[in-house]
């Protein structure tokens, strides 16, 4: 009867995985009992984002991504451009979970990129064998600044210069 017991214990806690993410430094980051899915990151279907524009899914993917990112004051006060990329799992009905940031900037930046990356939902999951399935996705976000240049009306000329004489082609200073 204990040998059964045993086996029971030893069978049930195969089923149930565990695993934790340990840092650079080796330090023990989090850890958490789940079961183990299958990460898909080339599914037969990846996922739609937008069902009305399928055939340009990933301009609308992006212009969502430019309508919605905010550039922070803070950072365009200290004038702080860069890339951020964010991971995130989406699941067999299209939402987003378990959004991370795997490229950082600064903080600010990267939580502007978090929050957007949570507003996003996929009308469509990937798919494999015709079944919704769960993966992993990622993609940068560009913080960058404009370039302003100032047009030539907007340079001012002092009162007293002179303006520059326009050269003529064919002539020269020695009258030759």
């Amino acid at each position: 009867m204990v040998r059964k017991h045993i086996i029971l214990i030893v069978l049930l806690s195969l089923i149930n995985f565990s695993y934790c993410q340990i840092d650079n430094n080796g330090n023990l980051v989090s850890f958490r009992c789940d079961i183990v899915r299958p990460v898909f990151s080339h599914p037969e279907e990846l996922p739609i984002f937008s069902k009305e524009n399928y055939r340009n899914d990933m301009e609308k993917f992006y212009e969502f991504i430019r309508a919605n990112l905010i550039y922070p004051e803070t950072a365009k006060a200290d004038k702080i451009e860069g890339k951020v990329s964010v991971q995130f799992w989406i699941d067999t009905l299209g939402y987003t979970t378990e959004h991370r940031i795997i490229e950082g900037v600064r903080q600010d930046l990267d939580d502007e990129t978090l929050r957007v990356a949570k507003l996003i939902k996929f009308d469509v999951p990937a798919k494999n064998q015709g079944k919704p399935v769960g993966m992993c996705f990622s993609f940068p976000v560009r913080f960058t600044l404009e370039k302003v240049k100032p047009s030539r009306s907007s340079i001012e000329r002092p009162a007293n210069a002179k303006p520059k004489p326009k050269k003529v082609k064919g002539t020269s200073k020695s009258g030759t």
